[in-house]
């Protein structure tokens, strides 16, 4: 081992050694003997990167000024360099005569080398070899191509052409045809002497696995296996024992990559058996498993690209030097923890490490290719298998001396065990006397309990049992358990049939109540700890007709073992006490209701609940369509508004639960409702209603405040005296226009409102919700020219303009500063104009343009008007988080919806330029149609 450490360290340095100078052609005497003679400092080379070199034109030496002179010994290029490589190079014969020798390419893994002899302007031969060549065109069968040349008196020229997967090295070597064929004769018969020593190898340490069954022997004949297979491959003999006609030689291409990655899986599976990693190194023992699965994983990727990519070729080799260099010091560290066949194991791998290493530097040019480099990993791993044999020769030594020892201390503690059991025996008897008299001793004083135990339950007032793992209550029970189940005999009644036949438990959780029971008996008490809370703790009987409420508490009774022997229930009937926590529960609720009623007028609260009403009877009106989710979008709104109204008129329980029903009805989609979802909107929708009808039943039962009568009854009435006054012909002919203009004036005054009246009720409630947002309460100004408006529509036009100011306070306004809303009308021959509009930053109109593209309504070619319109979309919104007031997209939505419905419509106008954030100033401009003036409700004569 010390002579070739220190034969691979001489050619190592001297291939660092100051490169040879270029020597031009080379010259060959007569009389000079050629034995492998190179000749790489003779060549010049072409590096075709780009490949945009024609084969021909390089031929016609059209391209030899791009040559460059070799100043090495080598001419070499690194692995994966798969584009054309060139040489050129003369050779002069000082001879008069023809010369006749070889040309080999002491290179084996290349996949095509074309070499051309030209001599006097004549090609004298054109011929490529190579693994990816059919083997059957080398005219002399070699395992390295091999080219025969005459060379001709004077200068020869020779151009050649080599692609590659691997490396590309121009290892050109002259021989005479006789020194060749001694020189090899030698190489043939060493390889074939470490190729038989190897298989019988082989065939020894099958027969030896077979018989032994030893999965550490199999591991290390497939580790075998799988070198000899990749080195007949790499050192060229495949074509030799396989020879075939076709271009690509079995194992001389990609596919020799897969046999590298399977020897380095091989060699880990074996190293992690035989070192017993799993035991004495648990993290070698992972680290090793990661690395095969990633060298399985590069096998597999060259595989499935056969070869395509050369980073994985590359892999392949560096894998199997990382890899020996790992497995030698996982080797080292197992045997410093006292495994004495580690240490052969770690010289065996030193020998292959050598080997690699000297092979890999001849591979990449870095020194000299000789027949030591050549065969060193060869070698190497010959020297290798010989001592693993040596190394598992020692392991199975090792484990018999471990059997042995086991067996011995196995007798003696055999020995140990049976003297113990004697002893025992003896003591157990001794125990059993003792215990006789203490039974005795325990069963008088255990019937005195029991008696004492008996009294305490007759007269404890509340229902106490115990129940075994089927349910079934014991003898033992309190007296008040009667009571409770009206039943006069329990023992042995079932707890399924006490609680389960008519409670409100489901099915769920009476099937979990006996897996716990049945699961837990018997079991450790930690075990029932970490199942309580499974157990029930309130169950209703009869909650159909007359619900009992018992309140049930569960307690494990453990033995001396910590086991849980039976289950005790200690049962309340809790009724009464439940009765009278609700009626204080709907007292308290019933007190709230009368403080937010008494806060509002009659006919403020009247406006409430016609619009409540309203709302809900919509709602309603949906679930009775074919279609029901073509007005799903129409039912968020209403319910959206009935939120805004009841928190504007500070109805908190019922913002609360509208808020509850929109966060659960923004969970779903139109498209996809199932039947149970309906009717689970259909209960919110019923819960809402019923909320409002406790409103009005408090203010009307409780408070007394009667409802007024509705101002559309009295215009349903007036409307009717006109209708038939209009028809009686006396009133045709008696009456002008002067003398019915008062009933005229009459009606307007009853049937039409102010905007300014109809902005009241949104005035009291800004400060409530400005103080929700923790905001100042804006000022309201209003210009323009003073008009009135149906009261048909005052209450959706309250509606409408709240939604505005709720969006004001909590997108336009900032906290702390003082804002201001505009309000300015003004009347068309055709319609009512109001132009809304605030002191707030504007809209944000970066966040909307983002909404709208996430949305895929937008994209970037949107003009600002656009992107602003897009308030008015459903589930638009700037608000990044829902709250109680705005966030989901839906307030502006129904304000254009609602404006529809009524035959006007809403505008949003932008002013001036957006500011540094994206902010820009806009207004809104409602158009109200004058047909919502009272006139325009009338027939009219023609006269007027």
């Amino acid at each position: 081992m010390k002579r070739f450490a220190l034969f691979a360290l001489i050619i190592t340095l001297k291939s660092y050694a100051a490169p040879a100078k270029h020597q031009g052609r080379l010259s060959i005497s007569p009389d000079q003997e050629l034995s492998g003679l190179t000749f790489g400092a003779h060549m010049s080379y072409l590096n075709d990167v780009e490949q945009k070199f024609q084969d021909e034109a390089i031929l016609r030496g059209d391209h030899d000024q791009e040559f460059i002179p070799s100043e090495k010994d080598l001419v070499a290029f690194p692995l994966g360099s798969r584009h054309p490589h060139w040489v050129k190079f003369t050779i002069t014969n000082t001879s008069d005569t023809d010369r006749y020798l070889f040309l080999e390419s002491d290179y084996v893994i290349t996949d095509r080398v074309r070499l051309i002899h030209q001599h006097q302007g004549e090609t004298l031969l054109d011929l490529e070899l190579g693994d990816q060549v059919a083997f059957n065109k080398r005219t002399i069968p070699h395992r390295n191509p091999l080219f025969e040349l005459t060379l001709k008196p004077g200068d020869n020229h020779f151009y050649s052409k080599m692609v590659s997967g691997t490396t590309v090295k121009f290892d050109f070597k002259l021989w005479d045809p006789g020194q060749f064929r001694d020189s090899k004769l030698f190489e043939y018969a060493f390889v074939g002497f470490i190729y038989g020593g190897i298989t019988l190898l082989w065939l020894y340490n099958v027969f030896i696995s077979v018989s032994l069954r030893s999965s550490t022997y199999i591991l290390y004949t497939c580790y075998i296996t799988a070198y000899l297979v990749y080195a007949i491959a790499f050192y060229g003999f495949m074509p030799l024992f396989f020879p075939s006609d076709q271009a690509n030689i079995l194992g001389s291409g990609w596919d020799l990559y897969l046999f590298v990655d399977l020897v380095s899986i091989s060699a880990i599976l074996f190293s992690i058996d035989f070192l017993v990693l799993k035991e004495k190194f648990i993290r070698a023992y992972h680290l090793l498993r990661i690395a095969a699965g990633f060298v399985l994983t590069n096998m597999m990727f060259n595989f499935l690209t056969t070869g395509a990519y050369g980073f994985s070729n590359k892999l392949s080799f560096l894998c199997s030097l990382v890899i020996s260099i790992l497995l030698i010091a996982i080797g080292v560290v197992v045997s410093l923890r006292k495994y004495p066949p580690a240490k052969i194991y770690v010289v065996a791998w030193s020998t292959v490490l050598g080997g690699n290493t000297l092979l890999l530097l001849s591979l990449s040019g870095v020194i000299e290719t000789t027949f030591v480099t050549t065969w060193a990993q060869f070698t190497g791993c010959a020297l290798e298998m010989v001592l693993l044999s040596f190394a598992l020769g020692a392991k199975m030594s090792l484990e018999r001396q471990q059997k042995l020892l086991l067996e011995v201390e196995l007798r003696q503690e055999s020995e140990k065990s049976v003297k113990m059991q004697e002893e025992l025996v003896r003591v157990q008897e001794q125990h059993i006397k003792e215990l006789d008299v203490k039974v005795k001793e325990r069963t008088a004083d255990l019937w005195a309990k029991t008696r004492s135990n008996q009294v305490m339950l007759d007269h404890v007032e509340q229902g106490i049992c115990t129940v075994d793992e089927d349910l079934a209550l014991d003898a033992e029970y309190s007296k008040h358990m009667g009571s409770i189940f009206a039943h006069s005999n329990l023992a042995n009644c079932g707890l399924d049939k006490l609680l389960f036949d008519d409670s409100d438990l489901s099915e769920e959780q009476k099937s979990q109540i006996r897996e716990v029971v049945k699961n837990t008996i018997d079991a450790d008490l930690i075990n029932f700890s970490a199942n309580r809370h499974l157990l029930p703790g309130n169950v209703v009987l009869n909650p159909k007709y007359s619900p009992r409420h018992l309140q049930i508490d569960w307690a494990a009774i453990e033995n001396q073992e910590d086991e849980v022997e039976k289950i005790m229930l200690t049962i309340r009937d809790v009724t009464q006490q439940k009765k009278t926590e609700a009626e204080a529960a709907e007292s308290a609720r019933e007190l709230r209701m009368i403080g937010s009623i008494i806060k509002l007028s009659t006919n403020r609260f009247q406006s409430f609940v016609t619009s409540s009403r309203a709302l809900l009877q919509d709602c309603y009106h949906i679930f009775e369509q074919d279609n029901f989710t073509a007005h799903w979008k129409a039912l968020l709104r209403h319910v959206h508004t009935l939120k805004g109204n009841a928190r504007t008129f500070g109805f908190a329980d019922i913002a609360e639960a509208t808020h509850e029903a929109e966060t659960k009805f923004f969970g779903l989609k139109a498209e996809d409702l199932t039947p149970d979802q309906i009717l689970m909107i259909r209960s919110k929708i019923d819960q809402i209603e019923a909320m409002v009808e406790d409103y009005i039943r408090v203010n009307s039962d409780v408070l007394g405040r009667e409802e007024e009568k509705k101002t559309e009854e009295t215009l349903i009435e007036l409307a009717g005296f006109i209708k038939d006054a209009f028809q009686n012909a006396a009133f045709k002919e008696n009456f002008g226009k002067d003398q019915y203009a008062p009933l005229l004036n009459k009606l307007h005054s009853l049937t039409s409102t102010s905007l300014e009246a109809i902005f009241e009720p949104i005035q009291q409630s800004i400060e409530l919700t400005a103080k929700q947002l923790g905001k100042k309460k804006p000022k309201l100004v209003f210009s323009g020219q003073a008009f009135q408006v149906d009261k048909l529509f005052a209450q959706k036009l309250e509606n409408i303009f709240g939604h505005l100011v709720r969006n004001s306070l909590d997108h336009g306004f900032a906290d702390g500063s003082e804002n201001t809303i505009y309000l300015h009308c003004q009347s068309s021959d055709t319609n009512f104009l109001v132009n809304y509009s605030d002191s707030g930053r504007g809209l944000n109109l970066n966040k909307l343009r983002q909404r709208g593209k996430d949305l895929g309504i937008i994209d970037d070619t949107a003009s600002p008007q656009s992107i602003a319109e897009l308030i008015f979309t459903s589930q638009i919104s700037t608000r990044d988080q829902v709250t109680e007031v705005s966030g989901r997209g839906v307030g502006m939505d129904a304000v254009a919806q609602y404006l529809k419905d009524m035959g006007g419509k809403i505008e949003l106008k932008l002013d001036g330029s957006p500011d540094s954030d994206g902010f820009q100033k806009f207004s809104f401009q409602v158009e109200l149609p004058h047909r919502l003036a009272w006139l325009d409700q009338v027939p009219m004569p023609t006269a007027s």
